[in-house]
């Protein structure tokens, strides 16, 4: 058994970290990994006095979610959570796991992104764009054609190495009905828990089709948040790919500081100076997507890549 102290009753491993919990994170891998840096997710008291002091600095954050909870983030180590009476704790997980844990994960050096994440053959491919523009459901029809999935919401991208690299976050993806019926057989949809009251999408768990191992990014993908009358890639000059990139970093009014500011802005260059950025205009149909998947192979396969063994 681990040592931790009590009130951390949940271990789990994601984003390349031991994450020890007070709260249970529904759809994170759960147990213990040797080796990996260790946080830790609290549930204790913030203090008014504390939270007034909202974004304090870089690696100290200090908030509230209006009805729902204080919290703190700190150094890339330590989340305090404090929910209010009657909080809804399913929305509170899903905050702590998606907007909360890209603070984090910016606190330690990486670049967290609105975006979806699938893997193959030693690289990676990642959707991005905000909520309801089918990311999941894109991720999804790649994972049933060979492909991993990585991340689902939140994109890690660490620049440990010369070519940026995606973080494996954890095996679950956000379904609304239409989707899930296309991707899961049965009826096993309605059996689904749902993600929180603020949303009518399920959570589906696809742990045997994981990528557990982060891989170099081969290309980005920028969802339009508008339907096309026909599916269509285009090649965005770095400008508008910079633009793009920085409307999709999360946290971003969470982590204020110049200090953050320009951490961001520095791993953007990075990322649109080493990978290509495309425009995915699309048709918004299911019955379509083996036509866009197809487009999507085909321009991956004009990219000049070699992997590097991570």
């Amino acid at each position: 058994m681990h040592s931790h102290p009590a009130s951390l009753d949940f271990d789990y491993v994601g984003y390349g970290l031991q994450i020890r919990s007070a709260l249970r994170l529904p759809g994170f891998v759960e147990g213990e990994q040797g080796g990996l840096p260790e946080i830790q997710i609290l549930r204790e008291e913030v203090a008014p006095e504390r939270w007034q002091a909202f974004n304090d600095d870089a690696q100290h954050i200090v908030g509230r979610a209006e009805g729902l909870m204080r919290f703190e983030v700190e150094a890339g180590e330590r989340m305090v959570i404090d929910p209010v009476e009657d909080g809804d704790m399913d929305y509170i997980r899903a905050i702590v796991s998606g907007e909360l844990m890209a603070t984090l994960l910016r606190q330690r050096g990486m670049l967290a992104l609105h975006g979806s994440c699938v893997a193959k053959d030693g690289y990676a491919v990642g959707f991005i764009g905000h909520s309801g523009w089918g990311k999941s459901t894109l991720a999804m029809h790649f994972v049933q054609h060979g492909y991993r999935l990585l991340c689902d919401d939140v994109l890690a991208v660490s620049f440990d190495k010369p070519e940026p690299a995606a973080v494996p976050g954890y095996p679950q993806v956000k379904l609304r009905r239409d989707s899930g019926d296309r991707f899961i057989e049965g009826s096993e949809y309605e059996t689904l828990p749902t993600a929180h009251t603020e949303t009518d999408k399920r959570l589906y768990v696809c742990d045997d089709q994981f990528q557990d191992v982060a891989v170099p990014l081969r290309k980005i993908y920028i969802l339009e948040g508008q339907p096309r009358p026909s599916n269509q890639i285009v090649n965005m000059p770095q400008q508008h790919a910079f633009v793009e990139l920085l409307r999709h970093t999360r946290a971003t009014n969470l982590l204020k500081s110049p200090e953050m500011a320009q951490a961001q802005l520095r791993q953007l260059t990075t990322l649109f100076e080493t990978i290509p950025v495309s425009l995915l205009q699309r048709r918004w149909s299911l019955d379509l997507l083996p036509e866009l998947y197809a487009a999507i192979e085909e321009d991956m396969q004009q990219i000049s890549y070699s992997a590097t063994g991570m």
